[in-house]
């Protein structure tokens, strides 16, 4: 049975480490998934992602690259800070 927290994703749509981290400490209890997109990934790297699964958090990696031609990466691997990661967003990867 699914977990009522696992059913929401909440979008870390703030410019700092500092005001994501102080969002997933707010909400952790009631939510289990987050969502790092390229603003925030751009600007902490893969160490935003470890930081929320350190918090015992699920991350959706959510870059969107391939929408961006030029930020398109040849393999989503390339962007994996780490193998706990249940899932990232890719569309149409060859």
């Amino acid at each position: 049975m699914t977990k009522v927290a696992d059913k929401i994703i909440v979008a870390l749509d703030v410019a700092t480490k500092t005001q994501a981290l102080a969002l997933v400490e707010q909400l952790r209890a009631e939510i289990s998934f987050f969502k790092i997109g390229l603003q925030l990934y751009t600007a902490d790297g893969p160490e935003i992602v470890r930081a929320v699964l350190a918090s015992g958090a699920k991350v959706f990696l959510d870059l969107k690259l391939h929408d961006i031609r030029s930020r398109e990466l040849s393999n989503p691997r390339e962007i994996s800070a780490s193998r706990c990661l249940p899932f990232i967003s890719a569309a149409d990867w060859r």
